[in-house]
């Protein structure tokens, strides 16, 4: 047909494939859905540019989701600045199309543009921007709780699922703040929605929810854990377990990777709360599974692995690591942390200027963790070394962020100059120890002055890493 192409049917190529792109990333192969993401783009702009001010609004919406869909595919691939820069421009479309249509901009687009709010709002969360975070899943929430009170009993039951993912995604963002009360308040209502629209299904509740629930069970989960409660962080993991092992059951040889990633994520979280609670054998049994599930999954993928796939399964060595540092086989937990530090360098060097704040800290956690082993098994000269690298990534962390710098990551922070002052305590440095302790105790002072007494009560374990930051203190000035 050539130019006589219709414009209807450029789009129905451009729909195709972007529903294949769907498939593609829920199968996880980012890299292809964002190509196919890519393919659809490019042909609903050259429908804009070549209809002008006839380009028809509902394919300006469609426009809007096809970017909406390639942003949650980067954010998934690791690239969190691509990402809200296409939920940016969808949000941008969504808004001009509400502010044509007025009164009649329909129901379904406002659960888009709720949608576009959130994915924007959980990639500037993985960015460490909590704020601005919070600001949009505000406002995704105040749309959908405005589509409930509209529709009353006619209120769909996916768009009772979404209000749920809303709050559930907005938990996530006041939980890394340090908000543990109100984290917990919002994951406690996105369960109640899921539990009811589980309920209300029966037996024709669907997979994809299913295993949301699980994740809201998950979320609440390192709420609670964070909170100092790991009877009931380890009630809701076993739950997210049982939902997610009965999603396997259920699905065998068709089981997503995704959904796989997701049981060696909530695995890893359970074995990290036994680990806490001194049941060291049962967390690296939980550790084992996870790895074998990510193991399993990098060898299915091949060149296709994603690279938040890469840095979970360095955070299950990490934590392995962590535990087998506890019960004394530094030899063992040092194997584990050099091979995730070389699995985050990998990432590192495959990103560059498009590495994540957080993927930053988590290289950060992984060597200083290291340290800490390395201090156990009596090598304080790399153990000093490891810190001095920790403290460095952070640092860098803090300067680029500035005034955004997150409460959790300063904490982190402080952590490292306390294990660093605690090595070079050891060594005999106490100057240089008591310097440490300093730092340390001047970052966590200044975060419980940041979020006031009663968030700072909230967070148990910051707390007593103060407490005992100022004890090495004593014992280190006291020689």
């Amino acid at each position: 047909m050539g130019e006589a192409w219709p414009v209807p049917w450029q789009n129905d190529l451009a729909g195709s494939l972007q529903n294949r792109g769907i498939a593609k990333r829920r199968g996880g192969d980012l890299a292809g859905a964002i190509a196919d993401y890519d393919a659809a783009i490019a042909l609903r702009q050259a429908m804009r540019a070549a209809l002008g001010e006839a380009w028809p609004i509902p394919i300006q919406n469609e426009y809007a989701a096809v970017l909406q869909g390639r942003g949650s595919a980067k954010a998934e691939n690791g690239d969190l600045a691509g990402a809200i820069a296409d939920c940016d421009a969808a949000i941008a479309l969504m808004q001009a199309i509400r502010t044509a249509l007025g009164v009649a901009w329909p129901v379904p687009w406002q659960n888009d543009l709720a949608t576009s709010l959130q994915n924007r709002g959980s990639a500037k969360t993985l960015s460490g921007d909590l704020a601005d975070a919070i600001a949009d899943h505000d406002a995704a929430i105040a749309l959908r709780q405005a589509i409930r009170a509209a529709l009353g009993e006619a209120w769909p039951i996916p768009w009772q699922n979404d209000l749920a993912h809303s709050l559930e995604s907005r938990g996530s963002a006041k939980g890394d703040r340090g908000d543990l009360p109100a984290a917990i308040g919002d994951f406690d209502a996105a369960i109640a929605l899921r539990q009811a629209i589980r309920t209300a299904l029966g037996g024709a509740w669907p997979v994809p929810m299913q295993n949301d629930l699980a994740r809201a069970l998950q979320n609440r989960g390192i709420a609670n854990a964070r909170d100092g409660d790991l009877m009931g962080a380890i009630a809701d993991y076993d739950a997210a377990i049982a939902l997610r092992q009965a999603i396997r059951a259920a699905l065998g040889e068709a089981w997503p990777v995704p959904m796989q990633n997701e049981l060696a994520v909530v695995l890893q979280n359970r074995g990290k709360v036994k680990a806490r609670g001194g049941d060291l054998v049962g967390a690296i049994a939980d550790f084992d599974a996870a790895i074998a599930f990510r193991q399993a999954t990098r060898a299915a993928l091949g060149e296709c692995w994603p690279v938040p796939m890469q840095n979970d399964f360095a955070a299950a060595l990490q934590n392995r690591g962590a535990a087998e540092r506890i019960s004394g086989d530094f030899a063992g937990a040092i194997a584990d942390f050099d091979a995730a530090i070389a699995l985050r360098q990998a990432i590192r060097a495959a990103l560059g200027e498009a590495w994540p704040v957080l993927m930053q800290n988590d290289l950060a956690v992984a060597i200083q963790n290291r340290g800490a082993a390395k201090r156990g098994g009596g090598d304080l000269v790399g153990a000093i070394a490891d810190h001095d690298a920790a403290i460095a990534l952070r640092e860098a962390t803090r300067a680029a962020l500035g005034e955004a710098w997150p409460v959790p990551l300063q904490n982190d922070l402080a952590n490292s100059l306390q294990n660093r002052g605690n090595a070079k305590r050891d060594s005999g440095d106490l100057a240089g120890a008591i310097a440490d302790y300093d730092a340390a105790i001047g970052l966590m002072e200044g975060i419980r002055r940041r979020i006031g007494q009663a968030a700072w009560s909230s967070n148990p374990p910051w707390a007593i890493a103060l407490n005992t930051a100022l004890a090495n203190r004593v014992i280190a000035a006291a020689r």
